[in-house]
């Protein structure tokens, strides 16, 4: 009989769980939305796509000892999502970003997730980011 309890067996669950809840956050999200939306969505993914390699890069320089892909997934594509908004969208202003990241990842990530997106989001948002113009001396 195979060993149904083993760290190969609570790996893969866990990557199961974590793809379906990204999968159910995706149709939450779709369904929720007009057709405005549906398009908003299908851009910020392809944009994150486009620049994932950048985005990673970001990501890493702000999480020592970890590459993207040792993050928790619901993590990983909430940061990638949010970097790409901070870094290609001028339309949302970056507190806001944060700020819905920061919401998402509590209502879909783990127990830490929201404070984890938001250390690392701010992080990227004071490197990569200019100050802006009205905090400037």
């Amino acid at each position: 009989m195979a060993n149904c309890t083993g760290p190969e067996t609570r790996r893969t669950f866990e990557r199961t769980s974590c793809a379906f809840e990204s999968r159910r956050f995706l149709f939450a999200m779709i369904a929720e939305s007009d057709r405005p939306g549906v398009e908003q969505l299908i851009k910020l993914t392809e944009g994150t796509r486009t620049h994932r390699t950048e985005i990673d890069a970001l990501i890493t320089e702000q999480v020592e000892h970890w590459s993207p892909s040792r993050l928790a997934l619901v993590d990983r594509n909430i940061l990638r999502l949010a970097v790409y908004e901070l870094l290609y969208r001028e339309d949302t202003p970056p507190k806001v970003v944060i700020n819905e990241a920061i919401e998402i990842a509590k209502t879909y990530g783990g127990e830490d997730s929201g404070g984890f997106v938001n250390g690392i989001l701010d992080a990227v948002k004071n490197r990569a980011l200019p100050p802006h113009p009205a905090l400037s001396p």
